[in-house]
């Protein structure tokens, strides 16, 4: 309670600090009651009987019972009925945007497991801002009452246990990264599972980890298939987190999505499309090749239990937010679909963010054996070069001067990948040097004055 007590005239209550040796210390400003202080007793009394004070009129029955049953930060109150102790109790702590963002605040979720939940905490904030409620006014009835149902849910998490073994066995032949991503109109989220197998095939699937974001509000720009990408984004800065913070090698890292619109952004390359997607689907592509991306229908998407939000009782429940959807755990990844069939809809929202010298919608892969060494090696760059190597012998017998590698032909293998996905995302940029010997002024190519090798 005396941390929420903010002080108008703060020089008076400050302290010293450095964070090293050899560093200046510094005076910082405590800006609310500090409990241990002479006066924090009296200012926590005071300003709970002003506050009683100010709703007198509004509720005096709430506010006599408040003031005789009050000691410190304790309420001790009595009534004939439930119904009567309970709209007692709401009047009292009547909760405002200055007391509810706070609690929000302290839940502590560092891996994201509780994602759904704080989730639908941060959306009742979120129409708290889009109804332009101030800091301390009542909000509207209806988000009072969602507010006080979500704070009195919060003690089902004392039953929520989670694995902390997220490989559910001692030695595990292949491990496979899954994320998934999702968004609504009210928020982007994804999340990663580690499947295991074991050698005698049995298999273990748990959650590893999920990131969820409020969506913008106020920009009707922003469409949904927009969110969408934008959560793709997330899931891929997720995976290149936990790549870098793990040592554990994974046999394939896959995504997956439910929109079609976004996924057909992904695989269309990044050069063909307009600044808000093209910048988003480079981010992407960089840290996860579109060949490691797949379609997820909606019902089988984990990642769809976030972007909805739920209450502690409904997450903890749910399966399927806790472990992958059971068809990816018995199905060969081989066997996933990348993309699904557009309908008209959905073809003019791709079209929409299209460069205007673009004449296509979906692009057609000269190479997929390329592609489908990038998905099957990533990223295992080494492994994936050296079976390059060996495959380009086939092609160059002549050449062969022993059974071990040479570094040339690794030089050649790391060539075939470069040229690869230099003509993926640079298309453009090749075309103009064809035909002109320079790429254009608007070119982020330009500075470093390109040139085609033979």
């Amino acid at each position: 309670m005396y941390r929420i007590i903010k002080l108008a005239d703060c020089d008076y209550l400050c302290i010293v600090w450095r964070w090293g040796n050899n560093e200046p210390v510094q005076a910082y400003r405590l800006n609310t009651v500090t409990y241990g202080t002479k006066s924090a007793s009296y200012l926590v009394t005071k300003c709970l009987q002003q506050l009683l004070e100010s709703y007198r009129q509004q509720y005096p029955t709430a506010v006599g019972k408040a003031e005789r049953g009050t000691y410190v930060d304790d309420v001790l109150l009595g009534a004939d009925s439930e119904e009567e102790a309970v709209s007692s109790t709401h009047k009292i702590f009547q909760p405002t945007k200055r007391t509810m963002l706070p609690q929000i605040a302290s839940i502590f979720d560092p891996l994201g497991l509780l994602a759904p939940i704080v989730i639908k905490a941060k959306m009742i904030m979120q129409q708290l801002w889009e109804l332009k409620v101030d800091w301390d006014e009542t909000p509207p009835g209806e988000l009072v009452q969602n507010w006080l149902v979500f704070v009195q849910s919060l003690s089902d998490l004392n039953s929520l246990q989670v694995p902390r073994r997220v490989i559910g066995m001692r030695q595990a032949s292949r491990v496979y990264l899954h994320g998934f991503s999702d968004a609504s109109e009210r928020a982007m989220d994804a999340c990663l599972y580690i499947r295991a197998i074991g050698g005698c095939g049995n298999t273990s699937s748990h959650l590893l980890c999920a990131k969820s974001k409020k969506a913008p509000i106020g920009n009707g720009r922003t469409t949904l298939p927009r969110l969408e990408l934008c959560a793709a984004v997330t899931l891929s800065r997720l995976i290149a987190n936990v790549m870098k913070a793990n040592s554990i090698h994974f046999h394939e890292v896959r995504a997956f999505s439910d929109s079609t619109v976004a996924l057909a952004w992904i695989h269309g390359g990044a050069s063909r499309w307009k600044t808000f997607v093209a910048n988003r689907v480079a981010e992407i592509t960089t840290i996860l090749p579109a060949i490691n991306w797949h379609h997820v229908d909606t019902h089988s998407n984990p990642a769809d239990v976030i972007s909805r939000g739920a209450l502690p009782e409904q997450s903890i429940n749910n399966s399927l937010g806790w472990h992958e959807p059971g068809w990816i755990r018995s199905l060969n990844t081989d066997e996933v679909t990348l993309t699904c069939a557009l309908d008209a809809t959905q073809q003019r929202q791709v079209k929409r963010e299209q460069r205007s010298t673009a004449v296509a919608c979906l692009v057609v892969y000269k190479n997929q054996f390329i592609d489908d060494m990038l998905a099957r090696y990533y990223p295992n760059l080494q492994l994936l070069l050296r079976i390059t190597a060996r495959m380009l012998r086939f092609s160059h017998r002549e050449q062969r001067v022993s059974n071990r590698l040479m570094p040339q032909e690794i030089e050649n293998a790391m060539e075939v990948y470069i040229r690869h996905v230099q003509n993926q995302h640079y298309q453009q940029e090749i075309n103009r040097l064809e035909r002109k010997g320079e790429v254009n002024r608007s070119s982020s190519l330009r500075q470093l004055k390109p040139y085609l090798d033979e």
